[in-house]
């Protein structure tokens, strides 16, 4: 299952204005597809291997809330990281990102129409086929094309999958999505559109370069990803008694910072602590105990220090941080005596 910021829909905008709806995500169901389907005004051939596969896993999804946005999905296919399951049943992830990039309803519903009238294909292989142009949505003959059938839908209110999408989507959104879309043609001469902090602003197929210019709509944070600048490595230092007598209570204290500064305890998966005897065997493993950011503690108890025997051995420390997949090691010597 996975739930979305509460605030999606109020925060998020596709470039040419238009809010973030449930009907992009059902859009993005649809076609994942759809297209596969030899029943569909807009079928491809090229696209049915890719759904037999997908098929011999998928078992099904659900959208069980819209405030906030929370879909179900359910398939034999898994992966051990939790967080890449998110998107193996269909496309690469449970949100409107197709092969080639985030699309809204309203840019699929025009590309729709231009693919069933065979005037466009999704595919290279359905363009050759057909003798075609092979859709784009930034350059060459395809642009007027997508504005015939942008003014089409525009003067039809065209509610695509309308059996399904019109639980999603109202006349009035379906007219003011294609007025943005529209403005946004006009404006910057392609039907290239995202969600992201950077938007397409002028296309040079001839020369294949391109610029962008900044999203003033995006709200996302400036520094999201500022913590992954550079791997935030734990540094590691143990403190506690130079001499422990066996059969008595010693206690040791850990201090785990980065760049200077003590390491969150929220960032921190777990300390482990390894106590090992003289002779170099483990004697027991623990969990070190939070006491603030930064600071953990570790006891060990008389039971515990009573099966050490008389010498110099070791205390190991594991910290394991969220940030990096880096665990750093630390180690105090210690004389045992009886």
């Amino acid at each position: 299952m996975v739930y979305y910021p509460s605030n999606l829909f109020r925060n998020v905008k596709w470039h040419d204005g238009s809010n973030l709806s449930v009907a992009d995500f059902v859009m993005f169901f649809i076609l994942g597809f759809d297209l596969a389907k030899p029943e569909s005004a807009n079928y491809d051939e090229s696209f049915v291997s890719a759904l037999e596969a997908t098929m011999a896993n998928f078992k099904g999804t659900r959208i069980t809330d819209t405030s906030p946005l929370t879909i179900e999905f359910y398939t034999d296919a898994y992966q051990l990281e939790a967080e890449l399951n998110i998107g193996i049943y269909t496309g690469p992830s449970l949100w409107p990102n197709y092969v080639y990039g985030e699309a809204g309803w309203h840019q699929m519903a025009v590309a729709n129409l231009a693919d069933a009238a065979g005037e466009l294909a999704y595919s290279a292989d359905k363009a050759d086929a057909n003798e075609i142009e092979w859709m784009s949505f930034i350059g060459g003959p395809s642009l007027e094309i997508l504005k015939k059938y942008l003014d089409q839908a525009a003067a039809e209110t065209y509610i695509p999958y309308a059996s399904v999408m019109s639980e999603y989507i109202t006349e009035a959104e379906a007219q003011q999505r294609y007025i943005n879309l529209t403005g946004w043609y006009e404006r910057q001469g392609h039907f290239w559109l995202g969600t992201g902090p950077y938007y397409l602003d002028q296309v040079f197929l001839t020369e294949k370069t391109l610029t962008l210019k900044n999203n003033g709509w995006y709200s996302g944070d400036s520094d999201l990803w500022a913590n992954y600048g550079e791997p935030k490595i734990a540094d590691v230092e143990i403190t506690g008694p130079s001499q422990v007598t066996a059969g008595a209570e010693a206690v040791f204290n850990i201090a785990v910072s980065y760049l200077g500064a003590p390491y969150p305890q929220d960032e921190i998966k777990k300390v482990t602590v390894l106590l090992y005897n003289a002779e170099g065997e483990i004697v027991s493993v623990t969990q070190a105990e939070a006491v603030a950011d930064g600071q953990y503690s570790v006891t060990l108890g008389a039971d515990v220090t009573s099966q050490l025997t008389a010498g110099s051995t070791k205390l190991e420390v594991a910290v394991v941080p969220l940030p990096v997949s880096i665990p750093t090691f630390e180690s105090i010597q210690f004389v045992v005596s009886q």
